[in-house]
């Protein structure tokens, strides 16, 4: 695992991959936020959304490699800058890129398991948030169809504050924004899943 330097994040190093502990426990994993406790995250903006993908690892599986190739967030509407490659990768920086806003990020975790996906990254300076978001793929224990498929599920998960002194003063515009694109980062998930 590759554990850069948390000092470049704009949110406290405390909180390094905190928005990981707001999903689901068996989407969280044991360990993968130590030491992190929810009460800590008082005074952010919490985004917790979800959404069914279908049926069968064959979602889980192209779902997740789209999350990873970054296909999620281009079908979005957001496009990633050309620096980071065509996989996410710990440790790495990227800029996402709506229109002429270009906000970059940091990989601060990415788990690739047989039954979960989790990518999470954490705003760098110049971003219009400040925070953490995190992206997930996962097999939901004891939900089978009747073939005996699992039911794979997307998250999308975060913790933010305003950075720009416009977003702060048009936080509910801001906001409006960031639930339209956490909608678009589910359908996305659901629609590539299906591919």
């Amino acid at each position: 695992m590759n554990r850069s330097d948390p000092s470049r994040l704009t949110y406290p190093a405390s909180l390094r991959r905190a928005s990981i502990t707001l999903l689901p426990d068996f989407v969280a994993g044991a360990g993968e936020a130590d030491g992190v406790d929810n009460k800590d995250l008082s005074g952010w903006t919490i985004t917790r959304r979800s959404c069914d993908l279908g049926f069968g690892m064959s979602i889980f599986d192209a779902a997740s490699d789209a999350l990873l190739s970054w296909r999620v967030h281009d079908r979005a509407g957001v496009k990633v800058g050309e620096s980071l490659g065509t996989r996410a990768v710990e440790g790495g920086q990227v800029d996402l890129i709506i229109g002429p806003i270009r906000s970059s990020c940091e990989v601060v975790a990415l788990i690739k398991e047989p039954d979960r996906t989790v990518l999470t990254y954490g705003t760098l300076p110049g971003h219009v948030e400040r925070g953490e978001e995190t992206f997930a793929i996962a097999v939901v224990p004891d939900r089978r169809d009747g073939q005996g498929r699992p039911l794979i599920r997307g998250y999308c998960v975060a913790f933010s504050r305003p950075a720009w002194l416009l977003a702060k003063i048009g936080f509910p515009v801001a906001r409006a924004g960031q639930l339209f694109y956490t909608g678009r980062y589910l359908r996305a998930m659901r629609a590539l899943g299906a591919q």
